[in-house]
């Protein structure tokens, strides 16, 4: 015959069953619990779960600075074709061209044909005034740019905007010379000595405290300082800066020029560049270091695998649009971008817009951005008036 509890047997058992569960949970709630709740810097243990589970939200107001000769026009494409992904309002010339500006000026609101406080992106050539960029863009606005070897971006000006021809001498003697005169001067007011810290508004590029209160405002100002020599590195900090998909920061190298067409500096010419762009060699070397430092803190094995993942998308969307590298003096129309000695491409198969973009030159997806927010804002004005 099977034994049974007994009632009083039962109810015993019933009450320290009760009395273990109440112990459990004052222990939990005394102790555990609090520090649960402290330990994302004073977040709720709730809030830190659903931090860790939500997504970021896509950043759609930045103001790209367009630094001169800094893999500039690759960058500036990610930010066209996004912008017309997601139909957002880009700041442009009132009239025509990619420049805000005259090149020489400071970026001011009244270059630009755009209301205060309602576009989404800056990434035209101009230069950097941030009290005059506020009026035209949102507060949450981000701003990014990027840096390069000094030395590379003042060959590459060299040869693309032909400075040999303007001053009558090779780059090894131009170097050597005496900065007087001609030589003493900007090539149109807008390309020349220390470019970067042109780009970033300082007008007084060989004075030493005005080039330090010039970093510390950068450093201030900008969310993120890339460096070209680390390209693909720096697309994955923008990418996570920016809360943005892989697939928004797939790129080709655009307006880049062919082997063969870079000046070939001897060591003396270096030596001389690096003095002559000493204030730039500062401005670069300052961010370069805190840019290292950022991939330090990021994490080699998460980068390495970041880097893969990108490295796949833009594998993908080479395959997918079929892209072939040509010479551009080849191309024709709208497919051929202006300067001497670049490399272009052509789409091989059919037309897709989204890859017909990835290889459009500026002043092209300008225009059509142009007669898109033309054409919006005219409807605007019927349907309201």
């Amino acid at each position: 015959m099977r034994p049974t509890l007994g009632p009083i047997f039962r109810l015993i058992l019933a009450i320290l069953t009760c009395t273990l569960l109440s112990l459990l949970l004052l222990t939990f709630y005394g102790f555990y619990l609090p520090k649960l709740q402290t330990t994302n810097k004073g977040q709720t243990m709730e809030e830190t779960i659903f931090l860790d589970k939500k997504v970021m939200k896509k950043k759609m107001n930045i103001v790209y600075l367009k630094t001169h000769k800094c893999a500039s026009s690759s960058m500036q494409n990610i930010f066209l074709r996004f912008g017309e992904r997601n139909n957002l309002i880009f700041v442009l010339p009132i009239q025509v061209g990619n420049y805000l500006g005259d090149g020489a000026s400071k970026f001011s609101q009244s270059m630009v044909a755009a209301e205060p406080k309602q576009n989404n992106i800056l990434c035209l050539h101009t230069r950097y005034n941030r009290k005059e960029m506020d009026v035209v863009m949102e507060d949450d606005t981000v701003y990014v740019t990027m840096l390069r070897d000094p030395i590379e971006v003042f060959e590459s000006q060299w040869t693309f905007y032909g400075l040999q021809g303007h001053y009558g001498m090779t780059i090894d003697q131009f170097v050597l010379a005496p900065k007087t005169g001609k030589l003493g001067k900007r090539f149109f007011s807008r390309q020349g000595q220390n470019q970067m810290l042109w780009d970033l508004g300082l007008d007084e590029v060989e004075n030493e405290e005005l080039v330090r209160q010039k970093m510390n405002e950068v450093a201030l100002e900008f969310d993120l300082v890339m460096i070209a020599e680390y390209f693909d590195e720096s697309l994955v900090l923008m990418k996570e800066t920016l809360g943005w998909d892989y697939e928004d920061v797939t790129s080709l190298k655009l307006n880049g020029r062919k082997e063969g067409s870079r000046e070939t500096l001897n060591e003396t010419t270096k030596t001389n560049l690096k003095e002559y762009l000493k204030f730039d060699y500062m401005l670069y070397n300052h961010f370069k270091q805190i840019f290292l430092n950022k991939l330090k803190d990021y994490g080699q094995h998460k980068m390495y695998s970041n880097l893969q993942k990108l490295e796949k998308v833009n594998s993908v969307n080479a395959e997918a649009c079929s892209f072939t590298a040509v010479d551009n003096s080849d191309l024709q129309g709208d497919d051929a971008w202006w300067g001497p000695g670049l490399v272009g491409y052509q789409l091989i198969g059919r037309e897709v817009d989204r890859c017909r973009l990835m290889i459009m030159p500026e002043l092209k997806i300008v225009d059509r951005i142009r007669k898109r927010q033309h054409y919006s804002i005219n409807t605007f004005k019927i349907v309201h008036n």
